[in-house]
């Protein structure tokens, strides 16, 4: 129920003046900081989402249209149709969507690559927050309670952050490259969830897809070399960067929220690709 306007997420999308028939807003099973729904309305599919600023993690709704917009118009993302007060309306999207351990052909990779480049030509106002790892990281620590880390744990996260190059604020970058943020309808591929996306360098978001993708030297390599717009040095430095934010990022939302879902498994295998132990994290363990 929404505090100021008394109306349920739900009964929000069904006013919306966009329909042009009586929508069936039905909730989708997905979603960690946000609600998201399928709405059917004259013979047509869309994707909503109603959601909340997060301060914890950095999310602005508006700047999160904005991306959104930004890469609709790019070609690789779906067509925003509404995006106002938390309320995101976009095209929805049939195909296959990626999932975490699918083998990833070279094809595929190519096209996830091309999309990336093509997101990276997207320009964002100069005043637009930075989308930098290390930063997130540092907020991250910061808002994180007194004893929650070892002092070793701690240590070796803050020694990774010195060492990370802090990159060119080049354009746009999407920075939450997991495999579920993909969808290929056979064709093409469409990359949703602008939540985290930014001004930042396109070197973030490779090492990001190394990440989640759990791409080895060589197949990231010819990524980089498909993409031909970031500089590897850069890339490199920025593999534990990007391993760190979403390990603060899961303890950050386990302060928050609790733990949920599959949040304490993703924990503990994010602190293990640190070489951090999770048994001696408070909460986790």
């Amino acid at each position: 129920m929404d505090a100021v306007s008394g109306l349920s997420p739900e009964e929000r999308l069904r006013r919306l003046p966009i329909w042009s028939a009586a929508p069936t807003v039905t909730r989708l099973a997905v979603g960690r900081t946000n609600i998201n729904y399928s709405v059917a309305a004259g013979g047509q599919r869309f994707f909503a989402r109603v959601a909340a600023d997060l301060p914890h993690h950095g999310i602005v709704r508006g700047r999160e249209a904005l991306c959104a917009s930004l890469a609709a118009d790019l070609g690789v993302a779906p067509p925003v149709v509404h995006a106002h007060d938390g309320v995101l309306v976009q095209r929805f999207m049939d195909g296959e969507t990626l999932r975490q351990g699918d083998t990833l052909s070279s094809a595929r990779l190519d096209r996830i690559v091309d999309v990336l480049r093509r997101i990276h030509e997207g320009r964002l106002p100069a005043d637009t927050p930075d989308a930098n790892p290390a930063a997130w990281s540092r907020a991250y620590l910061a808002r994180l309670k007194p004893g929650v880390l070892p002092s070793a744990a701690r240590a070796r996260i803050e020694a990774i952050l010195d060492a990370s190059p802090k990159g060119a604020l080049q354009g746009l970058i999407h920075t939450d490259l997991i495999p579920e943020n993909f969808i290929d309808d056979g064709h093409r591929m469409w990359l949703i969830d602008w939540e985290y996306a930014g001004l930042g360098d396109p070197a973030t978001d490779l090492a990001n897809l190394g990440m989640n993708f759990a791409l080895d030297e060589a197949v990231l390599a010819r990524a980089v070399e498909r993409h031909g717009g970031v500089d590897r040095a850069t890339v490199d430095g920025l593999k534990d960067a990007v391993v760190v934010r979403e390990a603060l990022w899961c303890l950050i939302q386990i302060q928050a929220e609790g733990i949920r879902g599959d949040l304490a498994d993703y924990t503990r295998l994010c602190l293990g690709r640190l070489g951090i132990d999770a048994a001696g994290i408070r909460g986790i363990g």
